[in-house]
């Protein structure tokens, strides 16, 4: 590890741990409007980072001139997802359910972007960093466990995660013509435009109050510490050792919130505790470098070989050669391979699919049953009609996407079924269905483009049987 990945590392993992650090002081703003709150945290903040930019060799405001319309979206969209979005659905999450569910799903934020931003950048997802953000995401649940929730605390569980990888994502346009300061301050004033309308719509002129002494502390220290201090440190990080790497380093807020608690009288830190910190601590190592040398972030493999070489061609073109080729015959050894593909996948989701249709025809009848597992259909049409686009851009890299889309969709299905079986309807399967069938559509033209790639064209019916 060089300097500078050395320097990103401690920076993101300062940013982490002031913001586990400062959960003990979201609880004294348990009263506090949360939209007013958010407002006051991050307008304060955007104006504490003006000062800084001054010493910018590059003009601010010119720099902000040259955005384009579609970068000012992206980040209104990230100040919205992931700060506004992101707090809004821990603490809606939090009123049915114990915190350590959406500290168990935001743990998880390393493995989403650590395949994510590479499938965005047309790279390969490295096989290390996906090592590494198991072993966080495993570490962060050791270190929080499994409270009590129901289907609500579930879904807002999952926008918490949505926030979180929001934050990582969207922000890498953005980053390298802003730099980590203006940034900051950007987003902390559209974040706090935002807030502002969000309270004005839900609670009139009410979502402001003058706080008490101990809410203008941690108002403050959220302000000063976490925002100011944390977000400058998390983009500088994220600047100098990318997205996928920094992110490895959120495994720590639940590692430092469990440290700081006991200080507080908020909780313990127990065996289970020290067990996962060595887990992320493990995890964060391996992944930003520091066991061992490797090579780019997105690496994933060699680089492609040049456009035209016998080494650029697919699986695709050679299959269209022997197509070609009259005098070959079909081939049964050769859709093996593909064959065992298709079979383990079609045993493993159509079992999943014989038990879930019995299981709803059973509770909600013939007609709601069908109704219910419509989402899928369609999502599942819109996944595999964008198939080939994506192929074409990403190759083989889409089945991977899609088939952790698919277990995210079941887990989600698994778990809405576990805590709210007796009520459960349409709507509380949607979001289950949708995301398993648009992981499902994500995957299947992909696994029978490769199932007969080794098959010559005029045996390709005969090989679909």
């Amino acid at each position: 590890m060089n300097a500078t990945s050395l320097r990103g590392a401690l920076l993101a993992a300062l940013a982490c741990v002031l913001v586990g650090a400062s959960f003990t002081a979201n609880s004294v703003l348990g009263d506090y409007p949360y939209a007013g709150g958010q407002a006051l945290r991050y307008g304060l903040a955007a104006l504490l980072l003006v000062p800084f930019l001054r010493r910018d060799p590059d003009s601010a405001t010119a720099r902000l001139r040259n955005l384009a319309r579609r970068q000012w979206g992206r980040i209104a969209l990230l100040a919205a997802v992931g700060m506004v979005g992101f707090n809004l659905a821990v603490l809606a999450a939090e009123q049915s359910a114990e915190p350590a569910v959406p500290g168990v799903f935001v743990g998880c934020a390393p493995i989403v972007v650590g395949v994510l931003v590479p499938l965005l950048d047309g790279r390969r997802p490295a096989r290390v960093t996906l090592y590494a953000a198991g072993l966080v995401a495993v570490g962060a649940f050791t270190v929080q466990g499994w409270g009590r929730t129901d289907l609500a605390g579930v879904l807002f569980s999952v926008g918490a995660l949505v926030g979180e990888v929001g934050f990582a994502v969207l922000a890498v346009p953005v980053l390298r013509p802003l730099g980590p300061k203006l940034l900051a301050a950007t987003v902390c004033g559209v974040a706090a435009v935002e807030s502002a309308l969000l309270g004005l719509l839900l609670d009139g002129g009410s979502f402001l109050r003058a706080p008490t002494t101990g809410e203008a502390t941690a108002l403050l220290w959220q302000a000063v510490v976490v925002t100011v201090i944390g977000f400058v440190c998390w983009y500088s990080g994220m600047q100098r050792i990318g997205a996928e790497r920094a992110t490895l380093f959120s495994g720590l807020i639940p590692v430092s919130a469990a440290l700081t608690a006991p200080l507080v009288g908020a909780g313990t830190y127990g065996l289970a505790q020290g067990a996962g910190s060595l887990l992320v601590g493990a995890g964060v190592a391996y992944g930003s470098g520091v066991l061992g040398r490797r090579g780019p972030s997105g690496g994933g493999g060699p680089p492609p070989p040049p456009p035209g070489s016998p080494g650029s061609r697919t699986h695709g073109d050679r299959a269209e050669d022997r197509a070609g080729s009259p005098a070959e015959p079909v081939a049964v050894g050769l859709t093996a391979g593909g064959l065992a593909l298709v079979l383990s996948f079609s045993i493993g989701f159509g079992g999943f699919m014989f038990v879930i249709a019995v299981a709803l025809q059973q509770g909600l009848g013939l007609a709601a049953a069908g109704l219910s597992l419509a989402p899928m259909a369609l999502a599942f049409f819109c996944a595999s009609s964008a198939g080939p686009r994506l192929l074409r851009r990403h190759g083989t890299r889409v089945v991977t996407a899609g088939g952790l889309i698919q277990a995210v969709g079941i887990v989600v299905l698994a778990l809405t079924a576990h805590y709210a079986w007796q009520g459960l309807g349409l709507w509380g399967l949607l979001p289950g269905v949708a995301i398993a069938g648009l992981g499902q559509g994500l995957q299947l033209p992909v696994l029978f483009r490769i199932m007969l790639s080794d098959v010559p064209r005029r045996g390709r019916g005969w090989a679909a049987v």
